[in-house]
């Protein structure tokens, strides 16, 4: 009996009218809710395909939360739909996200929408989307039509100090998203399906919370799915993020859940009929009542049991082909729980087939025929035959989750058709079988993805960390927490920070890796200074700095000092200590030019004003000043002249402060850094005030207003 959707007219019912709002301009999130395996996916795709006939210019669009990984992957939903929406069509349309048709209709919307991006949403591009097709990410700012910046350069290496204040990198990652889905609607109306928010990261549920507050004159349906006995446990230090979402949206909008599970004896009985008669039957009342009994609703564990029995022989075929009550059927012989079912159906697959989802269920519930080729040595057309005709027709356990691509090699992903198969197989590994087949799928998908491992650097470090390989998953995690901060992800990169951390902790090697514990510390350190934790991140970098005295690693200590004395800073806190830290490290860089002493510098001059004599202060920013221009660091250069300008307002030097600032204004134009533009453009006006020019603070005044926007 293949998988089929049967009998859900209510919660249908209740998703069509929530789409006819959203298709006359109120859009909403809904969320479709129960627990695992009642069917919560199947009724979402059910939903959309029928949508998709019934509005023949809607899209629909679609991201999974990872089991496995969703907690420090950032953004991973809204990156799988906004890839559907910009070209990645047929590797997400396997998963029944879209017909046919509908495929075809992402593809002719991609002229739209990859326009979109580029206008609308540059920061997106390589973050959220790939950027081959769309637009290069190199070059300067481009000013737009309404004189606004519009681009930003490729994210670089630079201080903590030069970093742009906590969350506002988010939030307008938020509002990049946010606007342009906007934008898709005014075109075509848009479903959006996130699945198993149960798993979302915390950036993709405050990205959620955003996107929920603006879609009431808007042409968006987002369809949430999720098990709610999930909600009730704490994932980290914080709480999960979802229920405070679920609450804001009901308030917003309303009852917008539909819940799968609860249903009237009725209803049940009306889906265990529906279920049964896909196929021809002469199956009496009995049986459907033992089975609505045993059952309850149960959408995985009623079709698996109805398998189970044409399979064993308690369900058969009469002589016209109709499936008819055994005579050997003993209720009392049935598995009582759908994982009884799976374990029984499971046992009559071929063992070596079995062995192949083994290794399957490691990699996680989407995994890589070339993973399974390599370790069993299979040939691949071979092996993909097996997974298409005989895991994915016969059995209905696995089906084709797309193909991706690393220069000219292809990568066949599948997933399991339900979790629960997925957490049956992997029960079946001890320990020490977990850890060496953790350690070779983490092999194996290194050398695919050779060259991009950033691609899947949570994955690897994930399988590195359960393999044990200690230093390895510190490594992994180290370039996925800095991936995280790239994308401004904060909370997902102190995750990521912090189980490194652990891996490097539990390791004989730690001293071996000093570089490593260093780095993975400051990167910590950092995701709490962005996240807004200020008293956090000055005890972490505190320490951090501490453990660069004691391994005598210079470098570290300035980055630990600088990180140390921004919140000190930014809050107007009075921590002397912080300059104490910055002279340590500039001891310890020494006097050639280096772009941290040119931070070191900076900073000192500018926490010293109530310690430092005004014409010592001036001597530490002319020699940042010098060694800025003398390496050629732009970004150096603008915190030195910047830190300059500030300090010096006396009114007879009002002419060399706007030559200054016209030459900050520039090099913030050429790297493409509007928030630094907006800044020096703020003291210009000032002082084009001062001076009486009306006309030239008027019209800076203006463009700061349209950048704003």
């Amino acid at each position: 009996m293949d998988t089929v959707f049967v009998s859900r007219d209510k919660e249908l019912a209740r998703l069509d009218a929530f789409l006819a709002d959203a298709v006359a301009g109120r859009g909403r999130v809904c969320f479709v809710t129960g627990e695992a395996g009642f069917g919560k996916t199947s009724l979402a795709l059910a939903f959309a395909r029928r949508a998709q006939e019934r509005h023949q210019d809607l899209l629909v669009a679609m991201g999974s939360c990872d089991a496995q990984t969703g907690l420090s992957d950032p953004y991973l939903p809204f990156r799988e739909l906004l890839g559907m929406l910009t070209g990645a069509v047929d590797e997400r349309g396997a998963k029944g996200a879209a017909t046919e048709e509908n495929t075809q209709r992402l593809r002719d919307f991609l002229r739209v929408s990859k326009t979109l991006i580029s206008e609308i949403a540059p920061d997106l591009i390589d973050m959220f989307v790939p950027g081959v097709g769309l637009v290069t990410k190199a070059g300067a700012i481009v000013a737009g039509e309404r004189g606004a910046l519009r681009r930003r350069p490729a994210t670089r290496a630079v201080p903590a100090a030069t970093e742009a204040a906590p969350m506002a990198d988010q939030s307008r990652v938020f509002e990049q998203v946010t606007a342009v889905l906007l934008e898709m609607a005014k075109q075509r109306p848009l479903i959006l399906v996130l699945e198993d928010v149960h798993w979302i990261d915390e950036s993709s549920a405050g990205l959620l919370f955003h996107l929920g507050r603006r879609l009431e004159a808007s042409r968006i349906l987002v369809v949430c799915t999720y098990r709610s006995e999930e909600l009730a446990f704490a994932r980290t230090e914080w709480r999960h993020p979802l229920p405070k979402i679920v609450s804001e949206i009901k308030r917003q909008y309303g009852d917008v859940a539909v819940v799968l599970g609860d249903e009237s004896p009725e209803e049940i009985r009306g889906f265990v009929d529906a279920l049964i008669d896909t196929e021809p039957n002469r199956i009496d009342a009995e049986f459907r009542r033992q089975l609505q009994e045993r059952t309850r609703g149960h959408a995985l564990f009623a079709t698996e049991l109805l398998r189970d029995m044409q399979e064993r022989g308690d369900l058969v075929k009469d002589e016209s082909g109709r499936w008819i009550v055994g005579p050997s059927l003993d209720w009392s012989t049935l598995p009582a729980r759908v994982e009884g079912v799976l374990e029984e159906r499971i046992a009559r697959i071929r063992a070596e087939v079995q062995e192949l989802l083994t290794i399957a269920s490691v990699e996680g519930e989407t995994f890589t025929a070339q993973v399974i080729s390599r370790l069993k040595q299979l040939d691949e057309r071979q092996l993909l035959r097996v997974l298409n005709q005989e895991l994915d027709q016969q059995h209905r356990l696995v089906s084709e989750a797309g193909i991706d691509r690393v220069g000219t090699t292809r990568i066949s992903q599948f997933r399991f058709r339900h979790q629960m198969f997925r957490a049956y197989f992997y029960s079946t590994l001890g320990a020490s079988e977990r850890e060496l087949l953790h350690e070779d799928v983490a092999s194996v998908l290194e050398k695919l993805y050779e060259g991009k491992t950033d691609k899947i650097a949570i994955q690897l470090a994930h399988h590195y960390d359960f393999a044990r390989m200690d230093v390895k998953a510190a490594q992994t995690y180290l370039l996925a927490c800095q991936g995280a901060l790239g994308m401004y992800a904060n909370r997902e990169a102190l995750v990521l920070a912090d189980k490194g951390l652990k891996c490097l902790n539990r390791s004989d090697e730690t001293r071996e890796h000093t570089n490593l514990l260093l780095e993975l510390s400051l990167l910590r350190a950092e995701a709490l200074r962005r996240d807004g934790h200020f008293v956090e991140c000055m005890a972490a970098f505190r320490q951090t700095a501490e453990l660069a005295t004691a391994f005598g690693v210079p470098e570290a200590l300035a980055h630990a000092a600088l990180g140390y004395d921004e919140p000190r800073w930014r809050c107007n806190l009075d921590e002397p200590f912080a300059n104490t830290l910055l002279e340590r490290a500039l001891e310890r860089i020494g006097p050639q030019d280096s772009v941290l002493r040119v931070y070191l510098l900076a900073h000192l001059a500018r926490g010293s004003q109530g310690s430092m004599s005004e014409e010592r202060r001036t001597e530490l920013l002319e020699e940042a000043v010098g060694i800025a221009r003398r390496l050629g660091d732009t970004r150096a250069l603008i915190e030195s002249l910047r830190l300059r300008v500030s300090m010096d307002r006396s009114p007879e030097r009002i002419q060399w402060r706007m030559e200054t600032l016209d030459e900050t204004l520039q090099l913030a134009e050429s790297i493409g850094d509007k928030s630094m533009y907006m800044e020096q453009l703020n003291f210009r006006i000032y002082d084009k005030l001062a001076l009486g020019d009306s006309e030239g603070w008027t019209r800076d005044l203006e463009t700061n207003g349209r950048l704003a926007d």
